[in-house]
Order: C-alpha cells, then structure tokens, then sequence
C-alpha cells in the first residue's frame, strides 16, 4: 500500500514536470519568435539607415551644384547690369553707329567733324560690343537658371525619398523598441518557469529515488522471506527422500513421482 502511494505521488510529480517543461516549451518558442523579429526589424532598419545616408549624400552633392549655380548665376546678373548700363537701347544704337558710317563715307567732312564722328563711331561700337556681349550673357543666365531649377527639383527628389526612408527606419526601430520590451517583460516568467521546471524536476527525482528505495526494501524482505520458505521446503523434501530411499532399499515399490523426489533431492543428503 505504502509503494503504491510513492508511485502515484511520484507519477504525480512527473505529470506535473512535464505540464511545466511544456510550459517553458512555449515561453521559449515565444521568446525565439520574438527574437527572431527583432533581428528582422533591426536588419530592415539598417538598411533603411543606408539607404537614409545614400540618399542625403546625393542630395548634398546636388545641394552643392545648386550653390556653384547660384554663384555664378550671381556673377552674371552683376555683368549683366554693368554691360546694361553700357550698352543702351541695340537697335537705337545699330541705327545711329550706321548712319554715322554712312555721313563719313557720303559727305565731305573737316577735320574736327571726322575726329569727332570717329570718336562717337568707337563709343557706338563698343556699346554695340557691349549689347552683344550682354545678350550672350543674358541667354547663358536663362541656361543656368533652368539647370538650377532642374538641379533643385531632383535636390528636392531626393530629399523627398530620403525623408520616406527615414519614416519607414523610425517604423521599423518602433517595432524593434515593441519586440525588446516584450522579451524583456517575457524573461521573469521565462525565468521563473524554468526554476519551477527545476524544482520538479527534483522533487519529482528525488520521489522517483524513494519509490526505488522502498521498493528494494520491500522486495528484499520478500526475497528473504520466500528463501526461508524455500529453504524449509527443501529440508522437508530431503527429509522425505531419505525416508523413501530408505523404503525402497526395504523392498517397497516406488511411484514415478517418488522416484523424482529422490532424484531431486537425494537420499543421502
């Protein structure tokens, strides 16, 4: 009765180890998942950190051409404003410089009157010089305003895509935050099912070690008591041999049964 009781209180106890170790199965197969999320999140963050720093270099280097541009674009508005004040009206001063050209060649002049025709002819040249130089000047400006309209627009393009990235980086670093508290908040019950799991483990061991010992004890203490038994039986068994063989070298006619007991025991012993 007593054995029976050890070994149900020790099933009890492995029943219960093994309900635990389940448990812990579980909290284990929710931190591994958990941890495998946070690697992931981590690993797409990352890469959405690189793309960041690809995209805003780009963007920097396209920053840096804008401002080339607007230096120059600086630079020729004040040489456009200086040959504007020089040059005049073009086709005022093309319909004057030719009419002068054409007094000198049609018309006899003094002196005074060439030298001074002559000096208005260079002043008129060099405002046509200067007109000309201000209309060269004045379609490269609408180049390079139109290349820094472009440049800004993909500077902007960039940084554009650049912020999209950096949104989706601080999504993927929320759900590595979430992920890491949750192992976190996981780890006391992780932990506290493993010592339980521990703990019954033992106490189911140290249950299963008490059983075994009652048990030889038990079962030694039958073995001696069917060896005593044994032991008389076999005492009676000689006795009784002796006594037929002392029967039959009297003369008396033995059973085959008889004869066995002889056999078995002997009748000297």
């Amino acid at each position: 009765m007593e054995l029976e009781h050890l070994k149900q209180e020790r099933d009890k106890l492995n029943t219960e180890t093994q309900k635990l170790r389940t448990e812990s199965k579980e909290t284990t197969s929710r931190v591994k998942r958990l941890r495998l999320s946070l690697k992931d999140a981590k690993a797409k963050r990352d890469e959405e950190n690189k793309l960041v720093q690809e995209f805003k270099q780009k963007r920097d280097e396209v920053n840096k051409k804008i401002k080339a541009h607007i230096s120059a674009l600086n630079k020729f508005q004040e040489d456009l404003a200086k040959l504007k004040a020089s040059s005049g009206p073009m086709h005022q001063t093309r319909k004057e410089l030719e009419r002068l050209e054409w007094k000198v060649q049609t018309e006899v002049l003094d002196v005074k009157q060439e030298e001074k025709i002559a000096r208005r002819i260079a002043e008129l040249e060099e405002a046509c010089a200067a007109s000309a130089e201000f209309n060269e000047k004045r379609k490269q400006l609408r180049k390079i305003t139109s290349e820094l309209d472009d440049l800004r627009k993909e500077a902007q393009a960039y940084h554009e895509v650049m912020l999209q990235h950096a949104k989706d980086s601080e999504r993927y670093h929320d759900d590595v935050k979430k992920a890491y508290e949750q192992i976190k908040k996981l780890e006391p019950e992780f932990k506290e099912v493993q010592q339980k799991v521990a703990l019954a483990r033992r106490e189911a061991d140290e249950a299963h070690k008490t059983y075994l010992d009652k048990y030889k004890s038990i079962k030694g203490a039958e073995k001696f008591e069917q060896e005593k038994v044994h032991k008389k039986k076999a005492r009676a068994m000689r006795a009784e041999a002796n006594d037929l063989m002392k029967a039959f070298k009297e003369g008396k006619k033995l059973t085959t049964d008889e004869l066995m007991i002889i056999q078995g025991y002997g009748g000297s012993k």
